[in-house]
């Protein structure tokens, strides 16, 4: 049920405007400076944003880890354990320390519970060539995780296994945060970014918390994009249609494996 719209004071619609963000830079979509006495926008999200705080950590300059990211994963089967607890952080680090480390410093197993930063409990570790294995199996599940700064796994990397695989890429920062995420799948020879997400998240936040904002960006074959915002706590979603791009703006080589951090990078066609 959509809740009737937000009775703020009007503002010039110049206001409403903002130069497009350089790649990489969206994050400034969470800019609100332009809103001093408030946010026009649907019932709700105006509060979220005005609670919003610059001061997460978010550069894209260090967009090197994400991925967007822990990854989202699909809910666990009946059966295995709930994600709602962080556990033992410990545990789960000497069990990553545990899982051998291979090309580009990543690991691998089945599915990641980004909660517990550690394999869930019907999956496992696996090695890299079991790892090479499953990526191009129909139906298969994989998990890149990426080497560790400060003890956090920067990059997870979610494959949709098959011939031509995809992969959803995550930033996590702190662990169990995604900050960013960016969806990729293959055409041919080369991979096509078709949605970039970046969440906001309110103070303190803890490993699986939800998001305050969410700003995603889906990217047509055609290069039209859309922009949807969404807000906890609010069932008003805010949509608009952007400027469409060059599709060239959003295809890189298919990366080297070992290289998948590489997909949290502007394309080569526009990199800065």
């Amino acid at each position: 049920m959509t809740e009737p719209a937000s009775e703020l004071a009007p503002l010039g619609i110049s206001r409403l405007r903002r130069a497009e963000p350089a790649w990489g830079m969206w994050n400034e979509l969470l800019d609100l400076s332009m809103f001093p006495n408030g946010v026009l926008s649907a019932a709700q999200i105006d509060t979220v944003f005005v609670a919003m705080r610059d001061d997460v950590g978010r550069s894209s300059a260090a967009a090197q880890p994400e991925s967007t990211a822990a990854a989202q994963q699909p809910a666990a089967p009946a059966g295995e354990p709930s994600t709602s607890a962080m556990g033992d952080p410990e545990a789960a680090a000497a069990s990553r320390a545990g899982a051998p480390a291979g090309s580009g410093g990543f690991r691998f197993c089945g599915r990641f519970d980004p909660v517990r930063q550690d394999a869930v409990a019907a999956s496992s570790w696996i090695r890299e060539d079991e790892a090479r294995r499953v990526m191009y199996e129909v139906g298969g599940e994989l998990t890149l995780v990426g080497p560790e700064e400060s003890g956090v796994p920067r990059a997870v990397v979610v494959v949709a296994c098959g011939p031509n695989p995809g992969f959803h890429v995550s930033r996590q920062v702190p662990p169990g945060v995604p900050d960013l995420t960016m969806r990729w799948h293959q055409v041919g020879d080369h991979m096509l970014l078709d949605r970039v997400s970046i969440m906001d998240y309110d103070e303190p936040v803890t490993a699986g918390d939800e998001p305050a904002l969410t700003a995603c960006t889906d990217i047509a074959a055609d290069g039209s994009r859309r922009l949807t915002l969404s807000s906890k706590g609010s069932e008003t979603i805010d949509t608009a249609e952007m400027p469409p791009i060059e599709i060239a703006e959003a295809v890189r080589p298919v990366p080297r494996w070992g290289a998948w951090a590489e997909l949290l990078d502007a394309p080569p066609a526009i990199a800065r």
